[in-house]
Parts: structure tokens; sequence; C-alpha cells
């Protein structure tokens, strides 16, 4: 499956090794900083994995959202980021608006409900339509929500309620009805 890469604060070190090993168990290729070696600048490897991977979750938690290193991290694969939030924290402003899985009191649980969804967004997202039942994984059926797909509803609604409403206009003469009681037409 997808190579994802893993953004945690240090003093969540033992939550990272919690979400690693799971995802792996889940037949995902992980990279995180445990893997780091002295014999590289860390940030230009961590540039290279970033941009290597095909997804990027976040942990955050009261510490990460203080990390400048995790916000960087966030910010450069914001296009390819699957945040996940794991305590009851205030997202850093740039976040706000993604849509972040909720695994706040996740206890490590493979087959808890909100860790099932956090895959089915991963795995949505890598194109994958099922998942091997190996290694106790759970089936996800293309019917788990989809951030992307909510997006394209929301985008596809607001376009037909302002084409509609565009026709209502023009089908009564370009201006809402009433309006021309009021207002007199300035070319009578």
């Amino acid at each position: 499956m997808a190579q994802i890469f893993v953004s945690y604060a240090r003093e969540d070190f033992e939550l990272a090794k919690q979400v690693v090993d799971a995802l792996a168990n889940h037949g995902h290729s992980v990279w995180w900083d445990k893997r780091l070696t002295p014999s590289r600048g860390f940030d230009q490897l961590i540039e290279e994995e970033i941009q290597k991977a095909d997804h990027v979750v976040v942990l955050w938690t009261q510490a990460s959202v203080k990390s400048e290193w995790v916000r960087n991290e966030a910010n450069y694969a914001i296009d390819k980021l699957v945040p996940a939030r794991f305590e009851e924290v205030s997202l850093p402003i740039a976040f706000h608006r993604l849509q972040t899985a909720d695994l706040t009191g996740w206890k490590g649980e493979a087959t808890s409900e909100e860790w099932v969804r956090f895959l089915s967004w991963i795995d949505s997202a890598a194109g994958a339509e099922k998942i091997s039942r190996s290694k106790g994984s759970t089936f996800v059926g293309p019917d788990e929500p989809n951030p992307t797909n909510w997006a394209l509803v929301g985008v596809f609604g607001v376009g037909s309620l302002v084409a509609v409403g565009a026709f209502a206009m023009i089908a009564s003469g370009g201006r809402p009805d009433g309006c021309e009681r009021d207002f007199p037409d300035a070319r009578e």
C-alpha cells in the first residue's frame, strides 16, 4: 500500500510508535524520523521523504500544535495531508479548514470505529477499493467517508444554487419578485 510519512512532536514518541505500528499492521509502509541517521542533514532528508510519501499523517496533540517542525512538515505536505487529532486541541490556523480525523481517546485498538474510518480516508485517498482481510484488517467499503467527495458535493451544490438563482432572475425579467413596483425601470 501507500507510503506514509508520520509527523509528530518528540514528546509524543509513544503515540507515534503506536500509530506507526497500527498503520504497518494494516499493510502500509511507514516512514518516521526514527529512521534518521547522523550521516545526513535531517531537514533535507525529511523534505525528500515527504516528497516521496503518498500521504503525510500529522498527529495533532498539545505538544505538536506548538512544534514548529510539525507545523512546517504539515504545511510542506498540505496537498497530501491526512490530519488526526489525538487530544482536545485548537488546531493551528492554517489547518482549521481541513477535515481532521478525531482520534481523541484512541488507545491503539485496530477495530475502533474512529481508527477504521481514519484508515478508510488513507485507503480511499490511495485509490484502494478493498483492503485485504489479512493481519486482522477490516474491510472498508466505498461508502465510507471520503473528505474529497464531500468537497465535490459542496462545490457542485453551491454551483447548482447559483445556476438556479440566475435562471430565476432571468425568468423574472432580471429582478427579484416585487422589485419592479418599488424600483421602476429607469429605461421607461
